[in-house]
């Protein structure tokens, strides 16, 4: 990392929408988003308030590496807590730094985050990355919260699918409920802010499938649909649109 912190990032510098910064205010340069560098062991169902889960950071490129992340609603308020693990430390409550920058081709750091109390809904993980004095990588991981719903209880297990994935015009989602419910399928950003609500009304129990055309909707790109009894958000799919 940059000389000035020789020992970790300050608190603020993880790229999240409230911090507004990254490792490029003091390494120079323009910042690159990447995927896959923030996982975790949260089960697909997604968190249990109070649990305890591990959150990995990985970086991989040529130089010396280093990070912060923190998970944070739109307005920055820190969602969860955190503990540090080996090689990392918290700054400023509620982001983790690595301790010494790493060398290598790759790099890998993990800690520890409980998960927030009971009707948080999803954590957005917002991650900067230093690879070398000039390179900033930005990435972010979503974590839902786990529901235990009608919707929820009446799915099996790969029942909500979106199709086809990559989407070029039309999206189909196919779903069951087991009583009848408000249902609301939304498309949120990487980032988690929602975009649109591509439906919202009273369905009957069974078998459901909805299709929607987002050639004029949406730009190409990544986003998450999110399946909703219309009180939490309870499952999550991941979409490509290439339009």
């Amino acid at each position: 990392m940059d000389s000035k912190y020789p020992s970790g990032a300050p608190a603020g510098y993880s790229g999240s929408p409230a911090d507004n910064a990254n490792c490029t205010q003091c390494h120079g340069g323009s910042p690159t988003n990447v995927s896959g560098w923030i996982t975790s062991d949260v089960p697909a169902a997604g968190y249990t308030p109070g649990t305890t889960y591990t959150i990995t950071a990985s970086s991989v490129g040529s130089g010396r590496k280093g990070f912060e992340i923190s998970p944070q609603s739109l307005n920055g308020t820190l969602l969860g807590s955190l503990s540090a693990g080996s090689g990392n430390q918290i700054v400023g409550t509620k982001y983790v730094t690595h301790t010494v920058p790493v060398n290598g081709t790759s790099a890998s750091w993990t800690f520890t985050w409980t998960a927030p109390t009971a009707g948080t809904g999803p954590v957005t993980f917002y991650g900067a990355f230093a690879v070398s004095q000039a390179v900033t990588n930005l990435s972010t991981l979503i974590i839902q919260e786990k529901t235990t719903s009608s919707i929820e209880n009446s799915l099996n297990e790969g029942s909500f699918r979106l199709f086809p994935n990559p989407v070029k015009d039309l999206v189909t989602a196919s779903f069951s409920i087991q009583n009848e419910e408000n249902i609301n399928l939304s498309i949120y950003d990487i980032t988690g802010k929602k975009l649109l609500t591509l439906f919202n009304d009273i369905l009957p129990a069974g078998s459901i499938q909805k299709s929607f055309d987002l050639r004029n909707l949406l730009p190409s790109g990544i986003y998450f649909v999110t399946l909703s009894n219309g009180r939490t958000i309870n499952i999550s799919k991941k979409i490509v649109l290439c339009f």
